[in-house]
């Protein structure tokens, strides 16, 4: 029997994805940039973005220097709450 894998999203990765993706644009930076500088692949970035896999704290906080923007923000403060949450 063929195993299906389900794949969970939560809103708020949707969110903090969108915001990222926001931020990448206004900064003019595109996905390869982006990937050669955290040394992952262009679609690990497309997938946080989306919101269909979720970015370590590691990659988040350089995700953060690569953009400017404080890790603390409101965008990350509310991933927690809601990830302290479930």
């Amino acid at each position: 029997m063929l195993e299906i894998k389900r794949t969970i999203e939560f809103p708020f990765y949707k969110q903090l994805g969108k915001a990222l993706a926001n931020i990448r644009n206004e900064k003019s930076l595109s996905l390869e940039e982006v990937s050669k500088k955290l040394n992952v692949s262009k679609s690990t970035i497309d997938n946080w973005e989306l919101g269909k896999t979720r970015i370590s704290t590691a990659k988040y906080k350089k995700l953060c220097e690569i953009y400017d923007i404080n890790p603390d923000s409101e965008i990350i403060v509310s991933v927690n709450f809601w990830r302290n949450s479930l």
